[in-house]
């Protein structure tokens, strides 16, 4: 008897539910890095903005 793993219902329907919530999560952790990136940005502007207008 050999494990078919195409024709295997239940596993399939584990594995389609465990790439679903890859995808959130991984949708989760792509968030994080813009926010994480803007973040960074933000403070590099204000860094920049503060000279600008202490030495204006």
């Amino acid at each position: 008897m050999s494990f078919d793993i195409a024709n295997n219902v239940a596993l399939q329907q584990v594995l389609a539910t465990m790439e679903v919530e890859r995808k959130r999560i991984a949708g989760t952790q792509t968030k994080g890095y813009i926010f994480i990136a803007a973040g960074i940005l933000l403070c590099i502007l204000g860094f920049f903005l503060g000279c600008f207008l202490f030495l204006a």
